[in-house]
């Protein structure tokens, strides 16, 4: 063919198959994250199908630049009241380009490309692998280069023909002898990508995700954690989770908690995991893995976002029962803690299905507590302590009354004679006593680290089992998204009671 013209051709002629190829597997992508309003990805399949059906004889009003004008600032409205009533900023941005692709395929004007098709579908695609972790997704990815390199291939090639002013030839263009060419194409994109992921350092986008600037995994979550940690980590404003309830009902943000890591070990100072070796948990976490021998079914199914975390702890409601998830091998520490170890720097999806029903007063008054076996003798032990923690803890908890009843009786002394505050007791020289000591019998002032350990020495000093736990607590409701949102702000720790029965109960 000859060219006759160095002017860009305007092109009339339908959108080849091949661009609505790349439009479903970004949208796929997309939907894959969950993390798309239903509302949009059915605008968005209504639009592919009218392109579809229309797309050799268009409908005026997709030449109407007043009407697809009029969508495209619907779809930036949309985008920003996600992001102001609080959606994540890749959130907001992935509705806009999914809304704008859908736009974009309907808009029957002539044009000089597809490129703006193509560059909003690698668009989704990028914003995609940041929104989810599935195993589905490297697939979609690897389809979708190649379905995006047959169509910039066929692109060139219509367009040489355009300005060639050989129409015919445009239309057939397609050849099928062009897969060669495609594949060779793609196989030496997926090399390339390759090499640079491999030679250049990886850029982690956290901070526009989440609104933190900080970056980082949070520390604080591990097997051991001194008094103080959380009350640092509660500093830091940085977004830590957001939950998402699939099924059940999800608890109020006063009695909401996300359970991360229990502690038997205490020194005084310092609260640790014994014996901290983990327990690889066989399966493919991908499908699904037990974590819990109970049979009962789950009454609370969530969808959890979470950014890094130091030691790559899951959290999750009540007492989970499955983690599902692309969160590579889970592990399990001796007090049911779970861990995604490859997951320390990245941030992770996974889902948790979990019990969160807790026993009735009369029930657990019926009941008693003892050490859960075998080994449960350490939820019994404390350091050496000054003799007035002993007889502070009778005369809270006198001896003739259920263990429920003491241990509440302990839980409401804390509330009525503690003064919450972010400053800890603070250090004094040449004091030996350690700082729960100098907590309980002076001040009574700190944070809920304090509290927390407080109650688990005045319990075991009146022989009830108890252990420590941190995660996370409260959180802001985004009734728009459907989750709940949890900064590092909201960590905290509380405590659990082991009863004959009914197991560990928090407190």
């Amino acid at each position: 063919m000859s060219e006759r013209s160095h002017t860009p051709a305007v092109i009339a002629l339908p959108r080849p198959f091949a661009s609505y190829a790349i439009v479903l597997l970004s949208a796929a992508a997309l939907a894959l994250t969950g993390q798309v309003a239903s509302i949009a990805l059915g605008v968005h399949a209504v639009a592919v199908v009218v392109a579809l059906r229309t797309r050799l004889a268009p409908r005026a009003w997709q030449r109407s630049a007043w009407i697809l004008n009029a969508g495209l600032l619907l779809a930036s409205a949309f985008a920003a009241g996600l992001w102001l009533r609080g959606a994540l900023a890749l959130v907001a941005l992935a509705h806009f380009t999914h809304l704008a692709q859908a736009l974009q395929l309907l808009d029957a004007r002539p044009r000089r490309s597809d490129f703006l098709l193509v560059a909003l579908a690698l668009f989704q695609i990028i914003l995609a692998a940041n929104l989810t972790d599935s195993f589905l997704f490297p697939p979609l990815l690897l389809a979708f280069l190649i379905a995006t390199v047959w169509t910039l291939i066929q692109h060139t090639l219509w367009m040489e023909a355009m300005q060639a002013g050989e129409t015919g030839v445009a239309q057939r263009a397609f050849a099928p002898r062009l897969w060669r060419t495609t594949l060779t194409a793609s196989a030496a994109c997926v090399a390339l990508a390759f090499g640079i992921f491999l030679v250049l350092p990886r850029l982690q986008s956290g901070s526009l995700a989440s609104g933190s600037g900080l970056g980082g995994a949070a520390a604080g979550f591990s097997d051991r954690v001194s008094l103080g940690d959380i009350g640092r980590i509660r500093s830091d404003p940085s977004v830590a989770l957001r939950v998402e309830t699939v099924q059940g009902v999800q608890l109020p943000p006063e009695r909401a908690y996300w359970r991360g890591l229990a502690f038997d070990t205490f020194d005084g100072r310092q609260w640790s995991i014994t014996p901290p070796a983990r327990q690889l948990l066989p399966g493919s976490v991908d499908f699904g893995i037990r974590v819990s021998r109970t049979q009962a079914p789950p009454d609370l199914v969530q969808r959890v976002l979470r950014e890094p975390v130091a030691s790559g702890v899951l959290f999750g409601a009540g007492s989970p029962i499955e983690v599902a998830g692309a969160i590579g091998r889970l592990e399990r520490d001796p007090n049911g803690g779970l861990y995604a170890p490859e997951s320390t720097e990245s941030r992770v999806h996974y889902t948790v299905e979990s019990h969160v029903a807790t026993p009735d007063v009369a029930a657990l008054r019926a009941d008693r507590s003892v050490p859960p076996a075998p080994g449960g003798e350490r939820f019994l032990a404390l350091p050496a302590l000054a003799p007035e923690i002993a007889a502070l803890a009778l005369q809270i908890a006198p001896p003739g009354a259920s263990d429920a009843d003491r241990a509440r009786a302990v839980e409401t002394w804390l509330r009525h004679n503690g003064r919450y505050s972010d400053t800890p007791p603070r250090e004094v020289p040449g004091d030996p006593r350690s700082p729960i000591e100098r907590f309980l019998l002076e001040s009574t002032e700190a944070h809920c680290e304090y509290f927390a350990s407080a109650m688990v020495v005045l319990l075991r000093s009146i022989g009830v089992s108890a252990r420590l736990v941190n995660g996370f607590a409260g959180g802001r409701a985004n009734e728009f998204g459907g989750f709940v949102e949890l900064s590092r702000a909201d960590a905290h720790a509380w405590v659990e009671v082991h009863y004959e029965r009914a197991g560990w109960v928090a407190y």
